[in-house]
């Protein structure tokens, strides 16, 4: 575009003058801007608003036929332009069918890991989900045409105390016959029932840390029930993503990093960046003007911080990324600038890591999804009916909007 305006700029403006082509921070000055008037009042020695009000008709009149919707000069003598709608459409249809815009020249032997959707075993996909799933996909498609290798990554919620309260609940209340009927609304109902009854008895939630620290332990009974509700939620989620036509190449979740996180934290004591602190261990992260960052407990557990930085550890050395996108809410903003300020007291910022912040859904009276307290809105894919309401009842919302004159 940027092309096309300067060509037309060539046609009015002296030969062998200097024309800068810039886009304005402000959206209120245009969409392109040239300060190539303020150039030509010094030669011409004329004031640069005139010689900017002059210059801006002649590119109006220079141009095609509804190329620009408008121009006009702005102080102390610049000239903006707004491209018609209609030539950034015709220009986005070229682009998707001609490969000079993409991966011959920008991704080319690139690799980019897209982190999104990160679901939670044992636990319906709700509607919160959505947001990470579809700004992921959409941008692991962008990035695949542009060229780069794309590695679409569902990190999966599949370790923490969580599972021992799970395993608890269902050994306490489960019924295997329930959970083969509908696995995931009676795992989900169980991990609900555990926070009820864990308010009036405290014994219950010790019940889950001891079942969790078994599991971690090996346990050959919790470890079986582990990848029984593991199993059961991924043929839920992949019938789901089929759906929406999303898909991944790589499904691995915190488990998987579990192994390698005692070396985590011994590399991080032999850096000198970690220390005790009242039985915990954690990195002090002053000089980036952040809180300290807990990689260990004071009973020795892990943390989610800690599993991240062993996934980054083996994602820079399997796939050498030039990227790393992780699609998360920006209610865990403190989290990644941490990750990331660790990255670089380790060397592991060969990568640009980036955090692609979306606001939270929120149910009724704006409060947050909460799975513990059955506060959730599900998706699931056999409710397509009511889908297809909910879809006509916003249409025709909008159309109400639009004859009250609050929506153009």
């Amino acid at each position: 575009m940027k092309d096309a305006i300067l060509a037309i700029l060539k046609q009015v403006v002296p030969d062998g003058t200097p024309i800068e082509i810039s886009v304005p921070e402000e959206s209120n000055f245009g969409h392109y801007s040239t300060n190539v008037a303020l150039r030509l009042a010094k030669t011409e020695g004329k004031p640069p608003m005139a010689v900017a009000e002059d210059l801006a008709a002649k590119v109006m009149a220079a141009a095609p036929t509804n190329f620009f919707e408008k121009t006009e000069a702005a102080a102390p003598g610049f000239v903006n332009f707004w491209v018609n709608k209609k030539v950034f459409q015709a220009e986005l249809k070229k682009i998707s069918k001609e490969e000079k815009y993409g991966h011959i020249t920008i991704g080319k032997k690139k690799t980019v890991i897209v982190e999104y959707s990160d679901v939670n075993i044992a636990k319906v996909m709700n509607l919160g989900h959505f947001r990470t799933t579809i700004i992921g996909a959409a941008l692991a498609n962008i990035f695949e045409f542009s060229g780069y290798k794309v590695i679409r990554w569902n990190y999966l919620g599949d370790w923490g105390t969580q599972f021992g309260k799970l395993i608890a609940a269902y050994k306490l209340w489960g019924e295997k016959e329930n959970i083969e009927k509908d696995p995931i609304n009676e795992l989900q109902k169980l991990y609900v029932r555990f926070h009820e009854e864990a308010k009036s008895d405290p014994m219950i939630e010790k019940r889950g840390q001891e079942e969790f620290k078994k599991l971690e332990d090996g346990d050959k009974e919790n470890r079986k029930l582990w990848e029984w509700f593991k199993e059961e939620s991924l043929k839920e989620f992949e019938r789901t993503y089929r759906v929406l036509d999303v898909d991944f190449d790589v499904w691995l979740g915190e488990a998987f990093f579990e192994p390698a996180l005692k070396a985590v934290v011994q590399e991080c004591v032999e850096e000198g960046i970690a220390e005790r602190s009242e039985g915990a261990m954690v990195i002090k992260l002053d000089a980036f003007h952040l809180p300290p960052a807990l990689i260990e407990k004071s009973d020795g557990a892990s943390l989610y911080l800690t599993r991240d930085i062993a996934n980054l550890r083996y994602r820079l050395e399997k796939y050498d990324p030039a990227k790393i996108l992780y699609i998360v809410g920006n209610e865990q903003t403190l989290h990644f600038e941490q990750l990331f300020s660790i990255a670089k007291l380790l060397g592991m910022d060969s990568a640009d890591l980036v955090h692609i912040k979306h606001g939270l859904v929120l149910g009724e009276g704006g409060k947050k999804f909460s799975t513990r307290e059955g506060r959730t809105f599900l998706y699931q894919v056999r409710l397509k009916k009511q889908w297809h309401f909910l879809a006509g009842s916003l249409n025709r919302k909008i159309q109400t909007f639009q004859k009250k004159g609050r929506m153009k």
